[in-house]
């Protein structure tokens, strides 16, 4: 299955939303662990499933609401590869090289950058 396949039966099971925004990437540092992951949005919120090659998406492993997460760290290095640093809950989450994506760190980026301009509001 492509990554626009794999979304698009995640929005049919209500994993996502309509926006179906997905992508695979590298969790170097997790609370629990680190390993391969898939993340997706549904709502204000960022959905984060485990993820394996070989089987493809798992369970829900976080489901973080956008506007409880500090620190927020969206960017690349040298332009390519991408990152997503944040804490939630006291926990660290480093999040690299996200592969097919669809949009997604814009997307978190934005969600993050509206709940800050509600704060100073």
């Amino acid at each position: 299955m492509n990554i626009k396949e794999v979304a698009a039966k995640l929005y049919s099971d209500g994993k996502i939303d309509e926006r179906k925004l997905f992508s695979v990437a590298n969790a170097k540092r997790l609370p629990q662990g680190y390993g391969y992951i898939g993340l997706g949005l549904k709502g204000d919120n960022l959905v984060i499933f485990d993820y394996q090659f070989k089987t493809g998406v798992g369970e829900v492993i976080y489901d973080i609401p956008i506007a409880d997460v500090e620190k927020l760290k969206v960017g690349a290095f040298l332009g390519i590869f991408t990152y997503l640093k944040f804490t939630y809950c006291g926990g660290k989450f480093n999040i690299q090289n996200f592969a097919f994506s669809l949009g997604i760190e814009a997307a978190i980026r934005e969600a993050h950058k509206a709940k800050e301009e509600k704060k100073t509001a």
